[in-house]
C-alpha cells in the first residue's frame, strides 16, 4: 500500500511535462516572430524528463504482461523508435524524446498496475480539469498569458504556449468526461454540464483542427456506447457507423467548403508549403533520421527560409514527421495499430465504455496527426491518454475473458 502511494506524486510530476504547460506573457508564434525566448515551462528540460523516469523506475518492477495490456504495434512502435539510436542525427535529441515516450508507457502501466483503471482515469481527469478551470478563469480576465498575441489576437491559449495545444487538450477533456464517466462516477448531467464548458472554451481557442477532432471523436465514441443486448448493439453499431462514413464522404468531396466553414484556406494556414518542403526529404533517409530529430537541420533550415522565422515548429504533420523520422514503414505501423483496433472494437462482442473512449480518442489522434506536429508517437498527452484508454479496453475485455475461463473449469471440475 505505502508503495503504491509514492507513484501518485511521481505521475503528479510526470503530468504537467507532457501535457506541456507553460507560464508566459508571450505564446510560441509570438516568440519565434519577435526572437524571444518562451520560458516559464512547467517542468521541461532534459534534467527534469531524467528526473521522472527515476521517479518511474521503481515501479516499473511492478508491471506484468506488457504485451497484453498494450499489444504488439505499439511496443513494435518502440521498438523502432529505440533502434533509431544506431542511425540518429543527434543520438542526445533521441536519448532524451525516447525517455519522455518511455515515461508515457511506463506511468501508464505502472498506474494500471498499482491503481487500476478507475483511478488512473480519475487522476487524469482530474488534473485536467483543474488546469482547464485555470485556463478559462485567467482566458476570462484577459489575462496575457492566456491569451494569444499577433496573428491569432485574443484566441484562448490557457496554460499552453499556443491555442493549438489548448484546443486539442480540450477536446480529450470532453471525450474523459463523456464516454469515462462510468469510470470517474459522474452523473450524466454533471458530465453534460462540464463537457459545455469544455464545449464553450474550445470555440474561443479557434482551433479549427480541435473542433473538427472533436465532431469526428465524438460521432466516433457514439458508435460504441455499450449496449447489452447483442441484437440491438449490433444495429445500433452498423447505423452509427453507416451516418459516420456518409459523414467522412460529404466532408471528403466538400473539402473546400468545409475549410471555409473552420476559418481555413486550402493551404491549411500554409502547411502545404511546409509539406511539399518535407516530402522530398523523406526518401534522402529511408528509415529516418532518429526518433525526435523531425528529419535533422536540413530540413529545420528550409521550414524557417519558409516561414521566415528564426526556429520552426516542425512539417506541422505528425504523420510527415514521424516519417522524417523513422520512415513511412514506422507511419504505415501506427496507422495499422489504430484502425485495427478501433475495427476489432466494433465487431467484438463486448460492451465496455472503454472501447467508446480508447475510439474516440484515437480518432482524436488520427485526426490531428494530419496537420499538428504532435501527433502520431511524438510524446503528447494526447497520446499518454490513448495509451491508458487502450489498456483499459484491453484490461476490461481481457478480465471478463479469465472470469469466465476460471468459470468454465469450476462447472467442469465435478465431471
Amino acid at each position: 500500500m505505502r508503495t503504491r502511494n509514492l507513484l501518485i506524486p511521481a505521475f503528479l510530476f510526470f503530468l504537467p511535462m507532457i501535457a506541456r504547460l507553460v507560464w508566459s506573457p508571450i505564446d510560441s508564434e509570438s516568440a519565434s516572430y519577435t526572437f524571444q525566448s518562451l520560458d516559464g515551462g512547467f517542468l521541461t528540460g532534459k534534467v527534469a524528463v531524467g528526473l521522472a523516469f527515476l521517479l518511474l523506475a521503481p515501479f516499473l518492477l511492478y508491471i506484468k504482461r506488457p504485451i497484453q495490456m498494450l499489444g504488439i504495434f505499439p511496443l513494435i512502435l518502440y521498438g523502432f523508435a529505440a533502434a533509431s539510436l544506431a542511425w540518429t542525427y543527434d543520438i542526445g535529441t533521441t536519448v532524451y524524446t525516447l525517455t519522455l515516450l518511455t515515461c508515457v508507457f511506463g506511468y501508464a502501466l505502472a498506474m494500471n498496475a498499482l491503481w487500476g483503471t478507475e483511478r488512473t482515469l480519475l487522476v487524469l481527469w482530474l488534473f485536467a480539469s483543474a488546469v482547464i478551470a485555470v485556463s478559462i478563469g485567467l482566458a476570462l480576465l484577459d489575462n496575457q498569458y492566456a491569451l494569444m498575441a499577433g496573428l491569432h489576437q485574443g484566441a484562448w491559449r490557457g496554460l499552453f504556449a499556443h491555442k493549438n495545444a489548448f484546443g486539442p487538450f480540450l477536446v480529450a477533456h470532453i471525450f474523459l468526461t463523456i464516454f469515462g464517466r462510468s469510470y470517474i462516477r459522474l452523473p450524466l448531467v454533471i458530465a453534460l454540464l462540464i463537457a459545455a464548458v469544455d464545449v464553450y472554451a474550445l470555440v474561443y481557442t479557434r482551433s479549427g483542427t480541435a473542433v473538427v477532432a472533436a465532431v469526428a471523436g465524438l460521432a466516433a465514441g457514439m458508435v460504441f456506447i455499450p449496449i447489452r443486448h447483442s441484437g440491438l448493439r449490433f444495429l445500433w453499431r452498423l447505423g452509427a457507423a453507416l451516418v459516420l462514413l456518409a459523414s467522412l464522404s460529404v466532408v471528403v468531396f466538400n473539402v473546400d467548403q468545409v475549410f471555409d466553414l473552420l476559418g481555413r484556406d486550402s493551404t491549411l494556414t500554409g502547411r502545404a508549403q511546409l509539406w511539399e518542403q518535407a516530402y522530398s526529404m523523406v526518401s534522402d533517409h529511408r528509415l529516418g533520421t532518429g526518433y525526435g530529430t523531425s528529419g535533422g537541420s536540413q530540413v529545420s533550415i528550409e521550414l524557417q527560409k519558409i516561414t521566415k522565422r528564426h526556429d520552426s515548429l516542425g512539417v506541422q504533420s505528425g504523420y510527415l514527421n514521424m516519417a522524417l523520422e523513422l520512415g513511412w514503414i514506422a507511419v504505415g505501423i501506427f496507422v495499422f495499430w489504430l484502425v485495427s483496433a478501433i475495427a476489432t472494437s466494433f465487431f467484438s462482442v463486448r460492451a465496455s465504455p472503454a472501447q467508446a473512449l480508447f475510439v474516440a480518442l484515437a480518432v482524436q489522434h488520427l485526426v490531428g496527426s494530419y496537420s499538428e506536429s504532435f501527433g502520431c508517437l511524438f510524446p503528447s498527452w494526447s497520446l499518454t491518454l490513448l495509451v491508458t484508454a487502450l489498456i483499459a479496453m484491453r484490461g476490461s475485455v481481457g478480465i471478463r475473458w479469465r472470469s469466465t475461463r476460471r468459470s468454465r473449469k469450476t462447472v467442469a471440475a465435478p465431471a
